[in-house]
């Protein structure tokens, strides 16, 4: 961790940080690109920016789902604060990673998923809409349909992905004095 996190911007950049370093480069960029059959390679590299494009994506919205569920359990932090946080880091990560020509695409983006995750409580409707990211994901990268298989590889992963940000939000919530 790096300097006491006081501001909404800290927290956002702390987070922004974690997913440029964590989901976007390296192991993980490739082993999803490998477990999902997608081409990566020294001639494909429109492949491996329409990838990062996605993943970004995906990371903006699941840091969002993750932030409003942490802080739902820290009522002592304010709404505003909170969508603050939200705000920022979403534009940060949009802006590190994607041209600003980018952005209506997330929005549309999230027109499709953002009705997603309302309801983490109840398990069969956290099930319908990991599957819908999951099958809208793998759709927008291969346009091909996705099988049984891919969606229960992904659907792991993504809960996996999700894990992780909420460890590490409720990290940086502990360490944080907003």
């Amino acid at each position: 961790m790096g300097p006491k996190i006081t501001t909404a911007q800290d927290f956002a950049d702390e987070l922004k940080d974690y997913v440029s370093m964590n989901a976007l480069q390296g192991k993980e960029f490739k082993s999803l690109a490998k477990s999902i059959g997608y081409p990566l390679g020294l001639f494909k590299f429109h492949n491996r920016v329409m990838l990062t494009n996605e993943l970004v994506f995906l990371n903006a919205f699941l840091g969002t789902v993750t932030l409003r569920l942490c802080f739902s359990e820290h009522p002592e932090v304010k709404q505003d604060v909170v969508d603050e946080i939200v705000d920022i880091f979403t534009k940060q990560l949009l802006s590190q990673w994607l041209p600003d020509s980018m952005f209506p695409d997330y929005k549309q983006r999230l027109g499709t998923w953002g009705n997603l995750f309302k309801e983490f409580e109840d398990g069969d409707q956290y099930q319908k809409d990991m599957s819908q990211l999951v099958t809208t994901f793998y759709q927008c990268l291969t346009e091909s349909p996705c099988d049984e298989m891919k969606e229960a590889m992904l659907t792991l992963r993504f809960n996996g992905y999700m894990k992780l940000f909420i460890g590490n939000i409720n990290v940086i919530i502990q360490e944080c004095s907003l």
